[in-house]
């Protein structure tokens, strides 16, 4: 039986640990020296279960590490979220290689953050690509992909936790590869085509600009920065704010399309607090946060005594 030493550092590697553990594959356990809840059940995971644990820091200390695994007569590696470069010289070392489970399609979505990119970019599918880890980034064969729609209200939670359970059952259809009859791992090149590197938002990339982005899009931005970036920024009486849920309401006949976007349509107790976009639809703030707490839109119009006409600004 194949031994897995498994690299991860987030909870949504939690089920494929399960998984493994329960297939009596897994070898041992390895996280980096981040301080953080997950990183510590991690630990006390692998210990109540007597499993071997290292804390690797960064840059990867090559004879720590190589010692460790030949210690616990790795086979193979699994990598899930883990955020340290390996050398060269530690991919080499089980005799099965180290496989990635990376949270994003590739090639397309090669990076630390596909998850936000996918969804600001209005992908239909997300998912889990297992390849062979090589000295490139995100660049080796693929073995394997698991397909996960991404849902109209999916905000970046949301498709995290479908992608949770895409990867336990990528792990368990690598896991019944190895145990074939030929135990036979086909590979197959990255098409070459135009990559997009996801790489993690910052700045403007995280703020809401009424004047170029159409309701579609900004409904996008706030359901890909929920919850990993606090929400989508906006900015009003020089105040700035994070969306977190938002719709869309398209074409409506009854407002006047030539309004500035970002201005304030509807602050009200019952109907709620609606925007103007650039594109002439709505934008229905359903959740706000403030530095006060997070409120409903209709609650948060109520509390600030917003009214009509005061504009929501791009905070640039």
């Amino acid at each position: 039986m194949v031994r897995v030493a498994f690299f991860c550092n987030h909870w949504m590697a939690v089920p494929s640990l399960f998984a493994l553990k329960e297939r009596g594959w897994l070898a041992g356990v390895v996280v980096p020296d981040k301080t953080n809840s997950i990183h510590a059940n991690i630990r006390g995971v692998a210990e109540d279960w007597d499993i071997p644990f290292i804390v690797i820091t960064e840059p990867v200390e090559y004879h720590t590490l190589s010692g460790w695994l030949n210690r616990i007569n790795a086979g193979i590696a699994f990598v899930m979220t883990f955020p340290y470069k390996l050398p060269a010289e530690i991919l080499s070392i089980p005799p099965a290689g180290f496989l990635n489970f990376h949270p994003g399609l590739l090639p397309k979505y090669r990076g630390i953050e596909p998850i936000f990119w996918q969804i600001y970019n209005q992908e239909e599918y997300g998912g889990i690509t297992v390849h062979r880890m090589d000295p490139g980034f995100d660049s080796g064969p693929v073995l394997h992909m698991e397909k996960v729609p991404i849902l109209p209200d999916d905000t970046y939670g949301l498709h995290l936790n479908k992608l949770s359970m895409a990867a336990q059952k990528a792990v368990i259809a690598v896991i019944d590869k190895l145990e074939s009859d030929t135990g036979e791992m086909i590979f197959l090149p990255q098409e070459k085509t135009i990559v997009f590197h996801a790489t993690r938002p910052a700045g403007t990339e995280l703020m809401i600009n009424w004047t170029i982005q159409d309701a579609r899009q900004i409904q996008a931005l706030v359901r890909a920065a929920n919850p990993a970036f606090d929400g989508a920024l906006v900015n009003l009486r020089g105040i700035p704010f994070h969306l977190l849920q938002v719709s869309v309401e398209e074409n409506p006949d009854t407002v006047d399309k030539g309004i500035q976007p970002g201005t304030i349509i509807c602050a009200d107790r019952e109907k709620g607090l609606k925007v103007m976009a650039m594109d002439g639809n709505i934008i229905n703030i359903r959740i706000i946060k403030a530095n006060e707490g997070v409120f409903t839109g209709d609650v948060f119009a109520a509390c600030y005594c917003l009214k009509e006409n005061e504009i929501f600004l791009s905070p640039f």
